[in-house]
């Protein structure tokens, strides 16, 4: 009888055991979710100096490859010559934070 205990224990701590699976790094899976295309809201939902501007109201901002290391975007503006905020495209990639004294 004591056996039959044993091996129901046994039983029990063995199929409550499992995989834990994949780790996600937490910061890819935020890089991720940058991943798309992003627009501005609206022509009043940006202020330049002070002053609600229309200069970016048909921008559109690409987000791909979002991962730890960074990622690339691309852009697609008509905005007034010398008031870009983004290339057409390039890469980015997060700062490092890292204390040198850790």
């Amino acid at each position: 009888m004591k056996n039959i205990y044993y091996i129901i224990i046994l039983s029990f701590i063995l199929f409550s055991c499992e995989d834990d699976g994949q780790v996600i790094d937490p910061i890819s899976e935020q890089a991720n979710k940058l991943n798309g295309t992003w627009k501005v809201k609206d022509s009043n939902s940006i202020i330049f100096n002070g002053v609600n501007v229309n200069y970016f109201s048909t921008m559109t901002l690409n987000f791909s490859n979002g991962s730890k290391d960074g990622g690339n975007f691309s852009t697609i503006h008509n905005e007034v010559t010398g008031t870009e905020v983004w290339p057409f495209e390039g890469s980015w990639s997060f700062l490092d934070i890292t204390d040198p004294n850790d």
